[in-house]
């Protein structure tokens, strides 16, 4: 199969433009999802990675939020990010679950 220059030359380039973009992106920390829980419910609550079975490994996003009996599976993760690392050049940073385990939560500034 035969690809004119152009097209291959527009393909890598919108191949570059994804990476760059990927690339342009700042380290700003970890997420410290027992902090994130007590931030978002009060000082008695922690964390938990819930979820999960024999037929389904646990994700990023079976992470829940306890105190006691009582059980909150939302955590604002990008709430976090924001209140522990702040804005940057006017810039919120956002919560990636990057390879999409538990332990795998970063925060980043665009």
């Amino acid at each position: 199969m035969f690809v004119s220059a152009t097209k291959f030359a527009s393909a890598m380039a919108c191949i570059a433009a994804f990476a760059a973009t990927a690339d342009a992106r700042v380290w700003a920390g970890s997420v410290d999802m027992i902090q994130a829980c007590k931030w978002q419910y009060g000082e008695g609550w922690s964390a938990s990675v819930t979820g999960g079975t024999p037929d389904r490994i646990k994700t990023a996003f079976d992470w829940e939020c306890w105190n006691g009996d009582d059980r909150r599976p939302k955590i604002d993760v990008a709430a976090f990010c924001l209140r522990r690392y702040g804005l940057r050049d006017g810039s919120a940073p956002y919560a990636d679950p990057q390879g999409g385990f538990p332990y795998d939560w970063g925060c980043y500034w665009p």
